[in-house]
């Protein structure tokens, strides 16, 4: 776009017959798009023209998949903090429940459970049907396996990235779905060595109710905190490729 076509802050206060503060709070609500170079902001004459015409704003959506949005090398060290801190399994996945991130302080458990083909499809598929849920989020359920489990979404302003879930323990009032029986019935399902496998259920923490609430609402504010910053992310691609476009600008002659 050829740099004349770009317009000044005060440019465009006279052209929308506004002051700078509602210009401001056009920027940061998304009514008006514009790129910042050094302390100044540049807006492009289309835009500006869009807003006079009465035509609404497009709704920005992340570049491409959820998953080449992610930054990963913020998020997986957070979540093993938060997942070792509460002494639970935490995972990523995407808005279909499919697994993003390894799970974060996996119990021996569920360890045992994923290295058959058979346990690693079934944790697949509760996630997927929490995916679906519209009433379990931020609550506790039990999963295929027996274990405590619950999900919390990752929400943007207009629409859903993906989903955190974190589980891998059980509760006092539940303990006894957790039974011995349970536990060699999935062992032949899966294949698996009954006593090791009943050693390693041993091993699964047991929360009480107080604690479970906690965790929920760290779930939930986790999963803000990775949206806030796929969405920061974005908007940083975004303004280095403006900021590129203009730097590629040719001045007349």
């Amino acid at each position: 776009m050829p740099f004349s076509e770009f317009l000044t802050a005060k440019q465009v206060i006279t052209l929308l017959r506004i002051d700078r503060t509602t210009l401001y709070r056009m920027l940061n609500d998304g009514r008006i798009k514009g790129v910042k170079i050094g302390n100044q902001w540049r807006f492009s004459k289309s835009e500006v023209d869009r807003i006079i015409s009465g035509i609404p704003p497009e709704t920005e959506e992340l570049t491409g998949d959820f998953i080449e949005e992610i930054p990963y090398q913020c998020i997986v060290p957070v979540q093993d903090v938060v997942a070792d801190i509460a002494e639970i399994g935490i995972l990523l996945a995407d808005k279909e429940g499919r697994q993003l991130t390894e799970i974060s302080n996996s119990c021996k458990f569920c360890e045992l459970i994923r290295s058959s083909e058979k346990g690693k499809a079934a944790c697949a598929v509760s996630w997927q049907k929490l995916a679906q849920s519209k009433e379990l989020e931020g609550r506790f359920t039990q999963c295929h396996a027996g274990l405590q489990y619950a999900m919390a979404k990752v929400d943007d302003i207009s629409q859903r990235l993906g989903m955190l879930i974190a589980g891998q323990f059980t509760l006092h009032d539940s303990r006894e779905n957790f039974s011995q029986e349970h536990i060699k019935n999935l062992a032949q399902k899966f294949q698996l060595n009954e006593n090791e496998l009943l050693e390693a259920a041993g091993q699964v923490i047991v929360l009480d109710d107080r604690w479970e609430a906690k965790i929920s609402g760290w779930l939930k504010k986790l999963a803000k905190t990775f949206a806030n910053l796929t969405r920061d992310r974005a908007d940083f691609i975004s303004r280095f490729r403006q900021i590129m476009n203009l730097s590629m600008i040719n001045p007349k002659k």
